[in-house]
């Protein structure tokens, strides 16, 4: 059985992975979206996605490890992959923030749909990261 301590992050871990999980989905279910909307052809749309939901693809496996691994009294993992959820995070939604103001400048109701989404994805998950990697610390 874990020690007690080992599960402080529980809560805060559990919404991280959730958050991380559905920014995932929306990255690739948007970018393919968006995508083929503007005529783009196939190839391009699917490594627009791709590369889209590259980086929280990793943050995913990154806490579920981590969250393996602090239930069993090692969180280290976690609090790295919390700490690197903070910080692509905040990038994600700084650069969003800023390319949210060309789309709301009249591109399509839909882009902006998406980028107000991935904002608001973007400070969830940085908020969340910074409480797991809170709860994770020595």
């Amino acid at each position: 059985m874990p020690e007690p301590s080992a599960e402080r992050h529980r809560p805060w871990s559990t919404l991280l992975l959730s958050a991380c999980a559905l920014q995932l989905g929306v990255a690739v279910a948007g970018g393919t979206v968006l995508t083929v909307v503007q005529d783009a052809p196939f190839g391009a749309a699917t490594a627009l996605a791709m590369v889209a939901a590259a980086v929280p693809a990793a943050l995913v496996v990154w806490v579920a490890t981590g969250r393996r691994r602090a239930d069993a009294g090692r969180p280290r993992t976690l609090r790295e992959a919390a700490l690197a959820g903070v910080v692509l995070a905040t990038v994600a939604a700084i650069l969003e923030a800023v390319s949210l103001a060309g789309v709301l400048a009249g591109v399509t109701t839909l882009g902006s749909a998406f980028g107000l989404g991935v904002l608001l994805l973007s400070v969830v998950v940085a908020g969340l990261a910074a409480r797991t990697a809170a709860a994770t610390a020595p």
